[in-house]
């Protein structure tokens, strides 16, 4: 079969577990030393949609930004995988795992999620809140972690000051 003989339909729903989108979809990140607030991009998925083929089983993961009881904002991410006997392309797939991330108050949102040819999946966003400025951080898991958690959030970018 050549790529052009592929097609995709939908949309499809596919249940997760409840959530409320960050900020209604809205501006409500704040950020220390002004009371401009940043969009928290909740009303989407955010890029990318990514697909990794196993063999034995293909999976999707993607991030968006949901309001966890403890925070404005967290990152909420999935596995998708395709049902079992089956392909995606040939059915609806479904939630393998999911998860929120949100371990203190400090915002996180505009998410983006990888997975490595191990299973191993790593979560990238931003933080912000009204003493931590705007800055990237990640959370990873390795395959045989249980499901629907990440480990321990590490910093890539921590701006201390105020940038002009």
């Amino acid at each position: 079969m050549c790529s052009s003989d592929l097609a995709l339909t939908g949309p499809v729903s596919i249940p997760v577990a409840a959530y409320s989108a960050a900020c209604s979809g809205g501006k409500c990140i704040t950020q220390p030393g002004t009371s401009q607030k940043l969009d928290s991009l909740a009303d989407r998925l955010m890029f990318r949609l990514a697909y990794r083929n196993f063999g034995d089983h293909e999976a999707l993961v993607v991030t968006h930004s949901v309001t966890p009881a403890n925070a404005l904002s967290g990152i909420r991410w999935y596995e998708l995988r395709n049902a079992p006997g089956s392909t995606m392309a040939a059915s609806t797939p479904v939630v393998f795992q999911q998860g929120t991330y949100a371990p203190d108050g400090t915002a996180r949102w505009m998410g983006s999620a990888a997975m490595d040819a191990a299973g191993d999946l790593a979560v990238g966003y931003s933080v912000s809140s009204s003493s931590v400025f705007p800055g990237l951080r990640y959370a990873a898991r390795s395959s045989g972690d249980a499901a629907g958690t990440l480990g321990a959030e590490v910093t890539i970018v921590n701006r201390s000051e105020e940038h002009t």
